[in-house]
């Protein structure tokens, strides 16, 4: 796909029964007729039909047992504890698995040229491509390289002003695919590997968005201020080296874009380096859980890196994202409430303590760093639910400190679930935090 294209076009209404493009043998994809459900199943209508529903007609009375217009999807009948009128053929039929968001969504794809491959943004690309095949009007997809002299907002005018004829009534994908300054976190503009200019992350939004996103970013928010419509999800990734995510004064800049509500969401990772071809699947995978899943922010993270070991051994992710409430104050309106978290891997073996890679040596002459630590479990090693009372014992290599009997710092959470080892934290830690595993400046 060439880097100037998009797709664009006016939404439409989800119809009860449509015809499913993938498999084109006579499957038919139908809504749950439940107001409080609308899931949407595959159906078989006839003998050599593919679906996870089975609608056949009987074949002595050639009447179907339910159709489109009364058709209640396996769980509400479960749930009511009524039986079904049709077989089921297939596996995927719960609502977690099958629940589709249709929000329309406008998604930005602005990657550093200096890259040989847009191998980030391309998956995701195509992944959002093949999840709106059947309503693609409902996707609009805009793409620009990061590069000297490309930075013209009002090329972006036409993308935005799609999302003003659907009244913003839309989600937004901002998705940065650059590398980041290791000392500042900034995000790379333009140049090459070796000779770079690179930006703080507002004004890199200012200089290739504009006004346009000031502008899309207010309406939505006065949208998601009331009770009705929405909310849309607004959010900014960035596909980047972990110093984004890591150096404070870059964390704080991201986590300003969902204070000020001007996102709904900031994802970046916070460790040291990232591997794409670890991690990106992952990523395609939060994104899914957002866009197209519709699962709430901190759950799609956890759905995605929480249980992909290989991504979260590679490198711990950062979230700012906000959660909105009905307001107990005011019956009309919602509330919205900010969390900034880091979601890590526990690995005594790769030098990160309870998902801490930060941690120091806690002699004062020394101050070693973690990867000059070993760390072993200290006594009884706890599985299951319990697994993080583990105890740990520490000995430096640099001064040949030891320590026994350290415990997990109650500011170290474990995800709920099945994700042993996987813990989650807010961020940046505190002065007393940093201090609680041997940071002292």
């Amino acid at each position: 796909m060439d880097l100037g294209d998009d797709t664009s076009g006016v939404p439409v209404t989800v119809p009860s029964e449509m015809k499913d493009p993938i498999l084109d043998v006579g499957s038919y994809i139908w809504k749950c007729t439940n107001a409080a459900c609308g899931v949407l199943a595959c159906v078989a209508k006839a003998p050599h039909d593919h679906g996870c529903i089975d609608a056949t007609p009987d074949e002595l009375t050639n009447v179907a047992p339910v159709d489109s217009s009364n058709f209640q999807c396996p769980q509400c009948h479960r749930e009511a504890e009524t039986p079904m009128p049709y077989k089921i053929s297939g596996y995927a039929v719960r609502q977690e698995f099958t629940f589709r968001n249709y929000n329309p969504l406008l998604a930005i794809f602005l990657s550093w040229s200096g890259f040989g491959q847009d191998y980030a943004g391309d998956i995701v690309r195509r992944t959002l491509q093949e999840q709106f095949r059947r309503v693609p009007s409902r996707l609009r997809i805009a793409t620009r390289k990061l590069k000297a002299n490309n930075n013209r907002p009002h090329a972006m005018s036409p993308d935005f002003e799609w999302l003003e004829g659907i009244n913003y009534k839309g989600n937004v994908l901002i998705f940065i695919d650059t590398h980041s300054d290791t000392s500042t976190g900034n995000l790379v503009v333009s140049g090459n590997a070796t000779n770079s200019n690179s930006l703080p992350v507002h004004e890199l939004l200012q200089n290739y968005l504009g006004d346009n996103l000031r502008t899309a970013s207010q309406h939505i928010a006065n949208i998601n201020a009331k009770l009705g419509a929405g909310p849309f999800v607004r959010g900014i990734i960035v596909s980047s080296c972990g110093s984004a995510g890591r150096v404070p004064e870059s964390i704080a800049r991201l986590k300003r874009l969902v204070e000020m509500n001007i996102f709904d969401f900031v994802f970046t990772f916070a460790g040291v380096y990232t591997v794409d071809s670890l991690v990106v699947p992952a990523l395609s995978r939060f994104v899914e859980n957002v866009y197209v899943y519709d699962m709430e922010i901190w759950d799609a993270l956890q759905r995605s890196f929480g249980e992909d070991r290989r991504a979260l051994n590679s490198s711990p992710v950062m979230l700012s994202f906000a959660e909105y409430h009905t307001s107990p104050n005011r019956p009309d309106a919602r509330d919205r409430v900010v969390s900034t978290r880091v979601l890590a891997y526990a690995n005594f073996k790769d030098a990160r303590p309870w998902g801490l890679d930060m941690y120091q040596c806690f002699n004062p002459h020394c101050r070693a760093s973690a990867h000059n630590m070993i760390f072993h479990a200290d006594g009884r090693q706890f599985y299951g639910k319990k697994w993080l009372e583990t105890r740990m014992r520490t000995k430096c290599l640099a001064c040949g400190d030891m320590r026994r009997g350290i415990e997990a710092p109650s500011w170290v959470n474990q995800c709920g679930g099945d994700n042993n080892a996987r813990v989650w934290f807010f961020w940046p830690l505190t002065m007393s935090q940093r201090m609680e595993i041997g940071i002292t400046q």
